[in-house]
């Protein structure tokens, strides 16, 4: 099973052509149906602002279930996903390409809410080199701060409207 290493960027680093990973980004491995990297502390300046579905119920969902239109606010407002070119995902996690991620609580930033985030409309994004390395870039790009949708994958009991510091971890394939 092929191993692969994720970096997570924001439009603004890559754009500029930074040849280094953020200090708060870590990789790590993960199999290849779906990699991760995790960010060590909240995003400085990025947030996610939630207007919840206007039938959501508290308590558990099935996953696929649509929580949340969102709005990202970043200095530039892209973010990327990107893997190792030779990345192999035999099974596709969602229907279309996009994130996963926890988002805090407001009351308590332990209690979290595992979610996957993705666009509503696809990208389609160039390879980019960073750090020496060559990496494929997914459709996982955000390109606008609407039209995204948060999904379920656990517990909407604290889920309410307003702005939530994220962390974010990413998982990508290829068709």
């Amino acid at each position: 099973m092929n191993k692969a290493k994720l970096a997570l960027m924001f439009g603004g680093l890559v754009a500029l052509g930074a040849s280094a990973l953020p200090a708060h980004a870590e990789l790590s491995d993960g199999d290849a149906q779906q990699v991760k990297i995790k960010i060590a502390s909240v995003l400085p300046k990025v947030a996610f602002t939630i207007t919840p579905t206007p039938n959501l119920s508290t308590g558990e969902h099935a996953k696929g279930t649509v929580l949340a239109k969102l709005d990202l606010s970043t200095s530039t407002a892209q973010m990327y996903a990107l893997s190792a070119d030779d990345t192999l995902h035999d099974q596709a996690l969602s229907p279309l390409y996009g994130l996963s991620g926890v988002l805090h609580s407001k009351e308590n930033d332990t209690d979290n809410i595992h979610v996957w985030v993705t666009s509503l409309s696809g990208e389609n994004v160039q390879g980019k080199e960073l750090g020496g390395k060559s990496y494929s870039m997914t459709k996982t790009a955000v390109t606008a701060t609407t039209d995204w949708a948060i999904y379920l994958s656990g517990s909407a009991q604290n889920l309410v409207a307003g702005r939530y510091p994220i962390t974010l971890s990413a998982y990508t394939y290829k068709e």
